[in-house]
């Protein structure tokens, strides 16, 4: 993939549940990025921290802190992104949630 950035657009969505590893606290946290002028491989790598920032706000809402300590708690995280140019219209995202301990996010 490797597109023109000019006129395009990129939108993308990620949701993240978060569950302590012990099950004793869930939390959940979701978002949405729109912005344009971005090549397709930008897109993604700005969906993909989208998702992980998103993970990472759905620990905290666990109440297990984001970047911090490994082994409490962990998010499972889907997301997408669409990404145009007014030519061509890319739709992607992993077939699979993608699963972070609550060490591997921010927020």
């Amino acid at each position: 993939m490797h597109a023109d950035a000019g006129d395009s657009t990129c939108s993308s969505s990620a949701w993240a549940s978060a569950q302590a590893y012990d099950g004793s606290s869930s939390g959940s946290a979701g978002g949405d990025v729109d912005t344009s002028g971005y090549a397709v491989e930008t897109c993604v790598g700005l969906a993909q921290t989208n998702a992980i920032f998103q993970a990472g706000l759905a620990c905290e809402n666990a109440g297990i802190p984001a970047g911090a300590t490994s082994g409490l708690g962990y998010a499972l995280v889907w997301w997408y992104v669409v990404w145009s140019d007014g030519n061509e219209t890319i739709v992607t995202g992993p077939d699979a949630p993608q699963q972070y301990d609550c060490v591997d996010t921010f927020s």
